[in-house]
């Protein structure tokens, strides 16, 4: 079974020694335990008039909020006030209630709420679901200084191990780099924005693979280039298909 018992994930069907494949990724792990938490409790109905969106950050503790009263207290009482939003700079708050609002939200590890009116008279309902991850666009040094904390940690280590035992003639390491976590969102918008017209070459990585890898694919888990790195050649800029991609550079 691939991936298991020191084979690699990936390799040739009919078994031979051709190439071997390694893939992994670098999750943000307390967004993937908020994740799979709100599976279980992303739908709640704790008596609102109005149907409510609330985000939440990474550290939230989903099933406490979902068990308690305290989401439901603080929605109740936004609603008392007339509050569709919340944070909120509404005119009419007082500094009290404005001082519960944030306090509440701080404790409860909620990016934000908003409200809509529900449909046809329905009970309301709350929905909960992850907040927002921002970055600014990473080039070449922050995919470097991201290697840097993972290169050497077991995830990484095992992979590169199964390749040099493999007896593969060509090994590869894929690594996914997940959007929802800063670095991957960061090197995605890295990647991108070097198309904007006028914008500056993509400044390439420096690091090196592991001894034993021959080629280490770097790919953001959505519709994006990715980066691609030969024993031969170094690094590339590559679409989808492989295909090393051109860059102009800015515009006069």
């Amino acid at each position: 079974m691939p991936g298991t018992s020191g084979n690699p994930d990936f390799g040739p069907a009919d078994g031979s020694s051709r190439y071997a494949t390694e893939v992994t990724s670098d999750p943000d792990s307390s967004r993937v335990r908020l994740r799979q938490a709100l599976r279980r409790n992303a739908q709640l109905d704790l008596g609102t008039q109005h149907s409510w969106h609330v985000y939440l950050y990474p550290r939230a503790r989903v099933k406490e909020l979902a068990d308690s009263d305290a989401l439901k207290r603080l929605l109740l009482e936004a609603e008392r006030l007339g509050l569709m939003e919340l944070p909120t700079v509404h005119a009419d708050v007082t500094l009290r209630d404005l001082a519960y609002f944030d306090d509440a939200l701080a404790s409860l590890r909620i990016e934000h709420a908003g409200a809509t009116f529900a449909q046809d008279g329905s009970p309301g309902r709350v929905w909960l679901s992850g907040g927002t991850t921002a970055a600014w666009g990473g080039y070449g040094p922050r995919v470097d200084a991201w290697w840097s904390t993972i290169r050497d940690g077991s995830t990484i280590a095992n992979k590169v191990a199964k390749l040099r035992n493999s007896g593969a003639r060509r090994t590869h390491l894929y690594v996914e780099l997940d959007q929802a976590s800063e670095h991957g969102l960061a090197i995605a918008v890295g990647l991108s924005s070097a198309l904007d017209e006028g914008a500056e070459p993509y400044t390439l990585p420096t690091l090196t693979p592991p001894e034993g890898v021959d080629e280490l694919w770097l790919w953001p888990n959505g519709p994006s280039d990715g980066l691609r790195y030969t024993a031969e050649v170094g690094w590339r800029r590559v679409t989808f298909d492989g295909t090393v991609r051109a860059q102009a550079g800015p515009t006069s």
